[in-house]
């Protein structure tokens, strides 16, 4: 297995726990809907970076990766200075952290760090 198909399998594998663990633990109905709403969109985040992996799994390298997300991130960043309401900013803030994270976690793996999902 080379660098990038060994990075790429364990940014799945720590996406994938991610997503369970959120699953599994952080949804309660006794929640706000806020709170609930923002896991959600946390999850949608994490499954979309899944599904960009998957569908250039063929030429997927850890630079394509960064760069597809880094693109979002800013694609992001500009809608969320043109967004009007709060509701459209957090959600917007959301994401962008989420794919952050996923930045840390490429980056981590890369240096061979020990990571925290």
């Amino acid at each position: 297995m080379n660098n990038d198909t060994e990075l790429v399998y364990k940014l799945k594998e720590a996406i994938k726990q991610k997503i369970d663990k959120r699953k599994r633990s952080q949804f309660h109905e006794s929640h706000s809907k806020v709170y609930n709403d923002n896991l959600q969109i946390e999850i949608d985040t994490l499954e979309w970076v899944l599904e960009q992996i998957q569908m250039y799994s063929k030429v997927m390298t850890a630079e394509r990766i960064k760069a597809i997300i880094e693109a979002k991130i800013k694609d992001l960043e500009i809608r969320m200075e043109k967004a009007k309401y709060i509701w459209d900013t957090d959600t917007l803030l959301t994401k962008i952290e989420t794919l952050k994270w996923v930045l840390y976690v490429i980056y981590a793996i890369k240096n061979r760090e020990t990571l925290v999902v």
